[in-house]
């Protein structure tokens, strides 16, 4: 019966677009995915970074970026099937993030998507896909509570893990799911690196097309051991430098992966920074932000100096100061820097600001409580859960695409 009328509602549907030359490109359930839809996805990915400008818009591309629209609706259809709620200001959060990412102020998103031709619903739709996903996963976390033991395991699993090699990793995971579908996953993750090596961000990426659960934080994979790394991951990762890219895909029991290593730590090294960073700032107009950008593209340039850089505003130098007590909206800048490395330009406080870090240090051992064993344990059960709820929910639903 649901095939009958679904089948005759697609009918209807199709029937009153075809006056309007509306080109289908793809059903998912009782929604339709129209070319115009495909484009505007498009858009939104140039403007995330996701896909370089230079990248040839072929059909391999377009299908890419289809499968990921597809997801986007199933998403939303469950998000609005369990009335999740919707945080505004978390919505708020995001599009300030989306500006910052385009170079452009918060008060001039609105006339900026009508000068790209991108429509503020389309937007609205990429940003909830992702961010009101991870609420709406949350509400099983009840199912995932680890025992006593389950706890005191992982506490003492943490506790041996001080004594090894560690390593902050950015991921992009593209599942296989059958045998047929290995080459196929291959090409697309050295494509990928194609891509990444061609200036496209990686954040963006892994936030639009990864498969692991750390997808909803760009990729950020976080502080692994080398205990937690299979072995054809270690031998890789073990000889890459400091902010490079592995240069082809690794083979992993879930699929192809693609890491991107930001820092390495030794054996009983501590968890707690201190940072010297300088904090550069140009006029808010947008001659501060083409300055801005000058600026961080000049290797010449350098991150921190002694003097003030030319053309900004101000140059203002903070040292010795611990990480856990700079401004938020800082901190996850810097976090993402090596030392004598500067930042994207970001809109900070009414101006156009770029900052270096001048160096990183650890002092002390920060210790490792059971709590926050506990809500790991948590979290990575619940961003598996994740995976596989959004799989099974794909493999239910009627996916029809009809794109050439």
């Amino acid at each position: 019966m649901r095939l009958t009328l679904l089948t005759l509602l697609c009918f209807l549907f199709s029937a009153s677009l075809s006056a309007q030359q509306v080109d289908i490109v793809a059903f998912v359930n009782e929604d339709v995915i129209t070319a115009h839809d495909l484009e505007q996805q498009i858009k939104i990915f140039r403007l995330a970074g996701a896909l370089p400008s230079n990248v040839p818009l072929n059909n391999n591309v377009r299908r890419q970026i289809l499968d990921v629209l597809v997801t986007i609706r199933i998403k939303l259809q469950l998000i609005e099937q369990s009335n999740t709620r919707i945080d505004d200001s978390l919505l708020q959060r995001e599009y300030e993030g989306f500006a910052q990412r385009a170079n452009i102020s918060k008060d001039d998103i609105s006339d900026f998507l009508k000068q790209e031709g991108i429509s503020e619903k389309a937007l609205r739709q990429f940003i909830v896909s992702n961010v009101i996903w991870e609420y709406y996963i949350r509400r099983f976390a009840f199912r995932f509570f680890p025992s006593e033991s389950e706890i005191s395991t992982q506490y003492q699993q943490a506790l041996n893990q001080l004594s090894q090699t560690s390593y902050q990793l950015y991921e992009i995971l593209l599942p296989v799911n059958s045998i047929l579908d290995d080459n196929i996953k291959r090409q697309q993750a050295q494509d990928v690196i194609t891509e990444l090596i061609n200036g496209a961000d990686f954040r963006a990426i892994a936030s639009n097309i990864s498969a692991a659960a750390s997808a909803n934080r760009g990729g950020l994979r976080g502080w692994v051991v080398e205990s937690e790394l299979s072995d054809a991951e270690r031998a890789v990762i073990q000889t890459m430098p400091i902010n490079s890219l592995t240069d082809r895909p690794i083979r992993t029991r879930q699929g192809y992966v693609i890491y991107w290593l930001r820092e390495k730590r030794e054996p009983n090294s501590s968890y707690r920074q201190i940072l010297d960073y300088q904090l550069h700032l140009f006029e808010g107009d947008n001659k501060g932000q083409v300055r801005a950008n000058n600026y961080r593209q000049q290797k010449n340039e350098p991150a921190c100096s002694a003097k003030k850089i030319s053309d900004t505003l101000e140059t203002q130098p903070f040292e010795n100061i611990l990480a856990q007590d700079i401004d938020t909206d800082m901190q996850k800048y810097l976090a993402l820097l090596v030392e004598s490395e500067k930042s994207n330009v970001f809109f900070y406080q009414g101006n156009w600001a770029v900052l270096g870090l001048c160096q990183r240090q650890e002092i002390g051992q920060s210790p490792i409580t059971r709590n926050q064993v506990r809500d790991k344990i948590i979290f990575d059960r619940l961003s598996e859960f994740g995976i596989q709820h959004l799989q099974e929910k794909l493999r239910e639903s009627y996916i029809e695409v009809t794109l050439s």
